[in-house]
Parts: C-alpha cells; structure tokens; sequence
C-alpha cells in the first residue's frame, strides 16, 4: 500500500510523521544538521582535489581551497560574481554551457575533461565529475575536478615522439631503398660484366684477375642483401605469410641442396622427420627455408669431417587448429664448436665466434640474428649447445598451423613458354652499363634485343616495333617504369575492341625492400627481376614469357609426354609411384647442380662443371628431355676437349632448358 503524498511542510519531517514534535526532538535534529553540514565543509576544505559549485548561469558560488590555489583565485574573486565562463579555455566553453543545462533539468552527464585558464595564463587540463545539490536552499552544479595537464603533456609527448618515430622508420626506409638501388645498381654491373669477361678467352693471370672482381662484387652484394633484411625486420617491417605447404619435402629440399657442398667436403648429411610431426601445415615456408638454410650452411661451413644431421618433431601438440602445433628443428653438426662465452652472444648482430673465424670462413655475423627474429616472428625461439671440438646443436621452435582447408596455397610454377624462340625483347634501362649487360646475356641465350633509356623512348620503340616483351627498370629519368607501364595498359585498354595484344612487361628494379615484387605487379607489370641478377635468373624470367601469335616455336617440346605415361603406373618396391618419385628427386636436385655448375665456372673449375652436366644429362633420359640432354652432352664434349670458351656459351642455354624442364614435369607430377 502506497503512502499519501506529503505536502512542502511535511516534507522536513519525512520518517517522523507518527512521532511527536517536540522541542528537544528539533534542536536535536539541527545539531545532527549542522554537524554533517561541519563535516562536509571540513572535507571540502580540505580536500586537494579542485571542487567548486555553479549556479545555472555559470556564477562561482564557491571554490575550495585547492581550487583558487590551481587557479590563482581568491575567495573575494569569487564573493564578487566570478563567472566560469571566464577562465574557461574557449573550446570548452559550448560543452560547459551544455552540462550546465543537462543538471538543471534533472540530467546526469558523467565524467569528462575539461580546460581552464589560470589567472596567471597557463592552460591546465581537468579531468571532473558533476552532480546537483541545493545548497542553502539554493540549487547548483557541484563540480570535483582533478588536475592532469602532466598526465596529458605526457600523452603529447608521446604522441608526438611516436610521430617523429614513424618519420624517422620512413626517412629510414626510403634510405635504404635509395641506397639498395644505387648500390645494387652499378653491382649488376660488376658481376654480370665480370661473368661475360671470364667467358672470353683470357690468360691464366687474366682469368684470375676477373674472378677476383666477380668474386668480390658477391660478396658485396650478400654483405648489401643481409644488411637490408636485418633492418627491415629490426624495424618490424616485415610480415609473415600464411600459405599452406608441405614440410617433408621442403626440409628434403633444403638437405639436397646443402648435401651438393657437404658431399664435396666428404662429410654426409641426414635427416628426420618425426612420423608424429604434420606433413601440410600452415605458415611462411620462404623465411622456414631462410632460417633452416643459414643453419645449415653454417653446419657444412665449420664442419669438416663426420657428419650434419636435421631432425624435426612436434615440440608442442596443437590445442587447435587454427594456432596449429609447436615444431621444433635440430640442426646438429660435428664441426670446430664454440667457446660458451661466444655461445652467449653468437645471435646478436655483428656477432662472430672470434676474430680468426671470420678471417677464415668470412661472413658477416648478420645470418643467426636475422634468424633468430624470423622465429621470434614465427612464435618460436633459436638456441645452442656448443663446446670446442665437439660439434653444435642449433635448434629452433615455430608455431605452424594445421587448419589448411580451403586456404591459400604456395602459387604453383607458370608454365614456362618454349625455348628455341628468337624472342624480340626491348630493354628499358637508363644505365649504360647495365643495358650491355642485359643485351649481352640476352644476345647469348639466342634473342634479338635493343635498348632504350627511358619510358618516353620506350613507348615510342612500342609504337613503331612489335616486341615479345619488355624489361623495365622501374628508376629511370624522364619517365620512370611504373608511369611507363601505366601508358602501355592505358593505350591497351584503349585498343582493346580492335583486339590488340597485352605487352608483356617485366619490372627489373635494383630495390629490394619488403614489398617490391607485389608493388609491382600491381602496378600492372606481369613478372619481376631483382638486380643483380645471374644470368640462370634471366633465362627463367624470359622462359615464362608467353607465345607471341605467329611467333617462331621449337616444334620439340621439353619433355616426351608419351615416354612418360609409359612409367605412369610403376610402383617403387616400397609401393610409391614411380614416376612421381623420380620426378620430385630430379626437380630437387637439378638447382642445386646448376648452381654448383656456375660457381665452378666462375672459378675455372671446369672438371666440377663437366660433371655436374653429366649428372643431369643422366636424368634427362628418364623423361624424355632431349633438348635439355643435348645440351649437357654438348658440354661435356667440347670441356673434353678444352673448348672452355664453347663450355661457358653453353651453360645459359642450359639454366634456360632447364627452367622450361622443371615446369614441364612440376605439371605432370600434379596429375594423379
């Protein structure tokens, strides 16, 4: 049951109604009154947050100590109609006058920030609550505030230390694409000049002397490389990728490579893949391949006898699919060892065992810290055990995921286009020494070429030539690669109803920042090189450029389709298919021979490159790659008989076949 109304004179003696006034019950509650009222002046009075209270239209009717102190108030500036309005900052004065209304029709507005000038000029930041109490009768806004300029010249700070930070990334990182380009730049040079030379007929001192040179300039260009990918990621300016792929037969991959120096050494390499470790996980199988192959090289570097080993099992089994599983990989060796004081530092950058092993294995002490921030990035972390003469134990963990349904995967190989094409390739490159580089490499590998120094020019060489493609330098003056490609697809797109045909561009560019390839294509280039390049990594660019209409075609193709069907249904004693066998052991080791191959050439080692065309000829049967065996026979015959100069003509046309080999069976092992 609802109480009556109570009238305004009864409403002083809510809770008493049934009681008798008396005289002491009054005086008794006036002192309880005028103690509260005592009390809560007391707490305001001393309180050393800021309260003041405000009538509707803004007047101070009172300002605590702490208050006119902040401020620099006096309690007569108050007595006299000092009005808030006054000493508010003008930007909060709409939303002052705004709160003020809400009090006053019975609104709360809750906690905000406010600014106020001091009497003395100095702006300070509040941070306040409001409410409304009758005071005396009299209704007002009490506000309690509290002073935070600090806590806000602080976050100013901050903020603006973190702007100037996010300039200097950026002033850092256009330094390093500057100094990659033109670093870089006269590099490409230097090798691919040197390489040329050493393919002429030079005396034995002369030979000598461009090894050197070439020699030298790769080394330079790994010291540039490690530089600019330990700074991108020291600067967190590197992301990871996640592609599904699968892991057996990338570590089977990254042994086979390191088993070619390692065999030279007499040292053997094995490995394990736990049967409980995922063969299809989820992750960057790039910066996996990166860590496990400096590890690796480090092992067949300082190992000179016995054997390396890499092991992988699961660490840590997946709780879900999506965070995947903890792997761990062991890289265990029977080298020279290390100290345990270079043990502690031997991830820092810079950092090397001593002075005497870089003197003797070189290196620049950059490998092991950009892996260990590649498996920081991969949710892991690198360690080692090592004593001197006992060998070292590197291991690392990475998180992989396993929810690989429906995701992407690794981009398979492009088909690579025919060889024995004549290709009319127009070459856009402003630096005269790069452009006979260039036109030289193409020129051996049996293509037409001509060169030209800017987008202006190279438009004009479109307009009145047809070319099979174009090699953009994306740096050049007048009109740069990125404006020039953008002219070729504007002009295509405007031609496209009379069925002209898109040009294929390539973009060469000495920049080597994260980034730069996809930069790229999106421009509109269709494929990319990076400077400096050898001239296998030319040969496999120009192999993926497709089949001009009514151009000249090498009726052989790269493989004997019909050979291999044959082999189709073989199994392997241990029921694998055969065929798919032998095709994954020859596209995995045929780099690594290449490789080999032209490392012995750069060192006139001539007996290693006669070899390494003879093992792959040997495989070459197997497919039917007729093209590809001719070639590696024909090395072999004029290095038999001393036609050094014959040998070194021959090897780019080999990086070529073998780009369109590789393509050709990477296809047919998709097919079941």
């Amino acid at each position: 049951m609802s109480a009556a109304p109570q009238s305004p004179d009864n409403a002083e003696r809510e809770g008493t109604l049934d009681a008798p006034r008396t005289p002491e019950v009054d005086a008794g509650v006036k002192d309880r009154t005028l103690e509260q009222e005592r009390q809560f002046r007391m707490l305001v009075e001393n309180a050393l947050d800021m309260i003041h209270s405000l009538d509707a239209e803004g007047r101070v009717l009172y300002a605590n100590p702490a208050w006119r102190t902040a401020l620099g108030y006096t309690e007569c500036d108050v007595k006299d109609g000092l009005s808030i309005f006054q000493i508010l900052h003008p930007d909060a004065v709409a939303a002052t006058r705004e709160r003020l209304r809400m009090l006053f029709s019975g609104e709360t507005p809750g906690q905000f920030e406010s600014r106020f000038i001091a009497r003395d000029g100095r702006v300070l930041d509040l941070e306040g609550n409001v409410c409304y109490r009758a005071e005396e009768g009299q209704p007002a806004a009490w506000g309690i505030f509290r002073d935070i300029t600090a806590r806000k010249q602080m976050e100013s700070e901050s903020q603006r230390a973190r702007r100037e930070a996010e300039k200097a990334s950026m002033a850092k990182s256009q330094f390093l694409a500057n100094m990659s380009h033109e670093i870089r730049t006269p590099l490409n040079g230097i090798i691919g000049m040197s390489s040329m030379l050493m393919s002429t007929g030079l005396t034995e001192d002369q030979m000598r002397y461009a090894r050197t040179i070439e020699s030298s300039g790769r080394v330079l260009l790994a010291l540039v490389n490690q530089i600019l990918e330990f700074s991108k990621l020291d600067a967190a300016a590197v992301s990871l990728e996640r592609l599904c792929f699968k892991l057996r037969p990338m570590v089977e991959e990254v042994v086979t490579l390191m088993s070619v120096r390692a065999e030279e050494k007499g040292v053997a390499v094995r490995w394990h893949v736990d049967e409980e470790t995922p063969d299809c996980v989820m992750g960057d199988s790039d910066r996996l391949r990166q860590v496990l192959m400096n590890l690796m090289g480090n092992a067949v570097k300082f190992t000179e006898k016995g054997e390396i080993r890499l092991d992988v099992r699961v660490e840590e089994a997946a709780k879900s699919t999506e965070t995947g599983a903890l792997l761990r990989f062991t890289v265990m060796d029977s080298g020279i060892g290390l100290e345990p004081e270079a043990c502690a530092r031997i991830f820092n950058a810079f950092a090397q065992a001593d002075a005497s092993t870089t003197r003797k294995y070189g290196g620049t002490g950059l490998g092991l810290a950009i892996a260990r921030q590649i498996v920081r990035l991969m949710g892991g972390e690198i360690h080692v055990h090592s004593r001197p003469g006992e060998g070292s134990t590197f291991w690392f963990t990475a998180r992989l995921g396993l929810d690989c349904a429906g995701a992407a995967t690794e981009t398979p190989k492009e088909e690579a286009a025919p060889a024995g094409r004549a290709l009319r390739i127009l070459v856009a490159e402003d630096n005269p020494i790069n452009q006979l580089v260039v036109t030289e490499q193409l020129n051996k590998l049996g293509h037409t070429c001509k060169a030209v120094r800017n987008g202006v020019e190279a438009l004009e060489a479109l307009e009145n030539t047809e070319w099979d493609a174009v090699l953009m330098d994306c740096q050049m003056p007048v009109m740069d690669g990125y404006e020039t490609v953008e002219a070729i697809r504007r002009a295509e797109e405007a031609e496209k109803d009379s069925g002209g045909r898109r040009t294929w561009v390539v973009a060469v560019t000495a920049t080597a920042m994260e980034g730069q390839r996809e930069l790229c294509l999106q421009a509109g280039m269709d494929d990319f090189l990076s400077k400096p390049f050898h001239v296998q990594d030319l040969a496999q660019v120009v192999a993926r450029i497709p089949t001009r209409e009514g151009a000249t075609v090498a009726a052989r193709p790269a493989i004997d389709m019909t050979q291999l069907e044959t082999m189709a249904n073989a199994k392997a004693s241990n029921g694998e298919n055969l065929l798919a066998r032998m095709i994954k052991l020859f596209t995995e080791s045929g780099p690594g021979m290449l490789q080999q191959m032209e490392t012995a050439l750069r060192e006139d080692d001539f007996e290693t490159a006669i070899r390494c065309a003879h093992k792959l000829a040997g495989g070459c049967g197997y497919f039917g790659a007729d093209e590809l065996y001719r070639l590696c026979t024909e090395v072999e015959r004029v290095g038999r008989a001393g036609d050094y100069t014959a040998l070194r003509t021959l090897a780019p046309l080999i990086y070529q076949e073998y780009a369109r080999v590789e393509v050709a069976l990477s296809k047919r092992g998709e097919r079941p």
